[in-house]
């Protein structure tokens, strides 16, 4: 982790002294990521002392713009050992967009075991809310990287193991539920959307609020009360929208939830093996 923060110290003093202030970090810092790297080569063209970390800063402007293409092209440029680790990792989310079997071969080849780890589970955990599906291989290869560094710690017992079938299974997009089919339900026989999701108190009430005034609405009518009837119903349909709005929003909840856990579990490996990564 050292050489990650004199790395770290001599990024920030060459950026300081010669681009802060430029025309292309404003408009990185606007999010107009295509013009900053536009502007970063012009910028590397026109001051030969600026080059590496000019057409480094155009390659992170890429890469977070989502321009992978551009990104790796620039990346293939040969850096200096400076720009080693950071050329890597950009390199790393760069093919991740493209082809994440191809990311994480790179990055299981490509750097010391800190380094792979740390990238895997930075990868992982910022696409993976997005992503359609990643690979088990990718977590496979972040499983042997945490197994092998915690065999070589003396945090062994201190550092959590990783499960690659459990983490791939967990992924958000293989557990997401369609809104849909608990709003259908719920429209067919009002709480059933709910027991669903194992709420059955909340699908009872459900059951009650929308079947109770129903039912003494068509008794109000029988007995020549339309006014009554009428409230009554209305009453009833008034629980019933919201009976079937709320099986749509159960199931945005749990796909919610579950991608805070997922997320959250990533965060918490890497933040564990960042701390005890920290005398490597």
């Amino acid at each position: 982790m050292r050489p990650l923060l004199v790395f770290a110290a001599g990024f920030a003093a060459v950026f300081a002294q010669g681009i802060q202030d430029t025309l292309a970090e404003k408009f990185f810092q606007e999010g107009d990521y295509y013009r900053a790297a536009t502007e970063y080569e012009r910028l590397a063209l026109e001051n030969p002392e600026l080059r590496d970390i000019a057409i480094l800063r155009s390659a992170e402007s890429l890469v977070a713009g989502g321009y992978s293409a551009e990104a790796i092209r620039l990346l293939s440029y040969p850096w200096p050992d400076t720009f080693r680790d950071r050329r890597i990792f950009l390199t790393g989310q760069a093919l991740f967009a493209e082809n994440p079997q191809r990311a994480a071969e790179f990055l299981y080849h490509s750097s010391s075991e800190v380094h792979q780890r740390e990238g895997l589970l930075l990868l992982v955990s910022q696409r993976a809310l997005t992503q359609p599906q990643i690979p088990k291989s990718v977590f496979q290869a972040l499983q042997d990287l945490t197994e092998q560094h915690r065999q070589q710690t003396e945090y062994r017992n201190e550092l959590k193991s990783v499960d690659a079938e459990k983490l791939y299974s967990a992924q958000p997009c293989l557990n997401k539920r369609n809104p849909f089919f608990p709003a259908l339900l719920n429209a067919a026989l009002p709480g059933s959307g709910y027991a669903m999701y194992g709420k059955w108190g909340t699908g009872i009430t459900a059951l009650l609020a929308v079947g109770a005034p129903a039912i003494l609405s068509m008794a109000a009518f029988a007995n020549d009360e339309p006014v009554t009837g009428g409230v009554l119903a209305g009453i009833s349909l008034l629980f019933y929208g919201g009976n079937v709005y709320g099986g749509w929003r159960e199931a945005e909840v749990y796909n919610t939830t579950k991608r805070e856990q997922f997320s959250r579990e990533l965060l918490s490996l890497r933040a564990l093996y960042r701390f005890y990564s920290s005398s490597d």
